[in-house]
Protein backbone atom coordinates (compact mmCIF):
# COMPACT_ATOMS: atom_id res chain seq x y z
CA UNK A 1 0.00 0.00 0.00
CA UNK A 2 1.23 3.47 -0.84
CA UNK A 3 2.25 5.92 1.84
CA UNK A 4 -1.01 7.68 2.76
CA UNK A 5 0.62 11.10 3.17
CA UNK A 6 2.35 10.88 -0.21
CA UNK A 7 -0.86 9.69 -1.88
CA UNK A 8 -2.77 12.59 -0.34
CA UNK A 9 -0.13 15.10 -1.48
CA UNK A 10 -0.21 13.65 -5.01
CA UNK A 11 -4.01 13.86 -5.17
CA UNK A 12 -3.97 17.45 -3.92
CA UNK A 13 -1.26 18.40 -6.44
CA UNK A 14 -3.21 16.88 -9.35
CA UNK A 15 -6.47 18.55 -8.30
CA UNK A 16 -4.79 21.94 -7.78
CA UNK A 17 -3.25 21.77 -11.27
CA UNK A 18 -6.61 20.78 -12.78
CA UNK A 19 -8.34 23.71 -11.11
CA UNK A 20 -5.59 26.23 -11.89
CA UNK A 21 -4.86 25.25 -15.50
CA UNK A 22 -7.59 22.84 -16.65
CA UNK A 23 -5.06 20.06 -17.25
CA UNK A 24 -3.42 17.37 -15.17
CA UNK A 25 0.29 17.78 -14.42
CA UNK A 26 2.86 15.89 -16.48
CA UNK A 27 4.48 13.07 -14.54
CA UNK A 28 7.77 14.99 -14.36
CA UNK A 29 5.97 18.02 -12.86
CA UNK A 30 4.20 15.75 -10.39
CA UNK A 31 7.46 14.08 -9.36
CA UNK A 32 9.24 17.42 -8.91
CA UNK A 33 6.38 18.81 -6.78
CA UNK A 34 6.51 15.75 -4.52
CA UNK A 35 10.30 15.62 -4.27
CA UNK A 36 10.52 12.32 -6.17
CA UNK A 37 12.72 11.16 -9.00
CA UNK A 38 11.23 11.40 -12.49
CA UNK A 39 10.92 7.61 -12.84
CA UNK A 40 9.06 7.40 -9.52
CA UNK A 41 6.62 10.06 -10.74
CA UNK A 42 6.11 8.15 -13.97
CA UNK A 43 4.71 5.03 -12.34
CA UNK A 44 0.90 5.13 -12.59
CA UNK A 45 -0.73 4.08 -9.35
CA UNK A 46 -4.22 4.06 -7.96
CA UNK A 47 -4.75 7.18 -5.83
CA UNK A 48 -6.94 5.11 -3.49
CA UNK A 49 -4.78 2.06 -2.74
CA UNK A 50 -1.41 2.68 -4.45
CA UNK A 51 -1.58 -0.44 -6.64
CA UNK A 52 -0.19 -0.17 -10.19
CA UNK A 53 -2.69 0.84 -12.90
CA UNK A 54 -2.20 0.69 -16.65
CA UNK A 55 -4.59 1.99 -19.32
CA UNK A 56 -4.03 2.03 -23.08
CA UNK A 57 -6.18 4.29 -25.26
CA UNK A 58 -6.47 4.63 -29.01
CA UNK A 59 -8.64 7.16 -30.85
CA UNK A 60 -10.36 8.20 -27.61
CA UNK A 61 -11.32 4.63 -26.67
CA UNK A 62 -9.92 2.42 -23.94
CA UNK A 63 -8.44 -0.67 -25.61
CA UNK A 64 -6.66 -2.26 -22.62
CA UNK A 65 -6.73 -1.84 -18.88
CA UNK A 66 -4.95 -3.63 -16.04
CA UNK A 67 -6.31 -4.58 -13.55
CA UNK A 68 -9.42 -5.51 -15.57
CA UNK A 69 -11.94 -4.20 -13.02
CA UNK A 70 -10.51 -0.66 -12.85
CA UNK A 71 -13.09 2.14 -12.77
CA UNK A 72 -12.29 5.68 -13.89
CA UNK A 73 -14.00 8.98 -13.33
CA UNK A 74 -13.67 12.13 -15.38
CA UNK A 75 -14.71 15.49 -14.00
CA UNK A 76 -14.79 18.50 -16.25
CA UNK A 77 -16.47 21.84 -16.30
CA UNK A 78 -13.90 23.94 -14.49
CA UNK A 79 -10.99 25.98 -15.77
CA UNK A 80 -10.54 26.09 -19.56
CA UNK A 81 -12.86 23.07 -20.03
CA UNK A 82 -15.92 24.91 -18.70
CA UNK A 83 -18.79 24.45 -21.15
CA UNK A 84 -16.88 22.01 -23.37
CA UNK A 85 -17.80 18.35 -23.74
CA UNK A 86 -15.44 15.72 -22.30
CA UNK A 87 -13.05 14.00 -24.69
CA UNK A 88 -14.03 10.52 -23.50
Amino acid sequence: MADALLTDRMFQRIMRELIDTGRAPHYAERARALGLGVEEGRLPTCLDCGDPVSVEMRDGRIVWVDPPGVVGHLNYGFGPSRGRPPFL
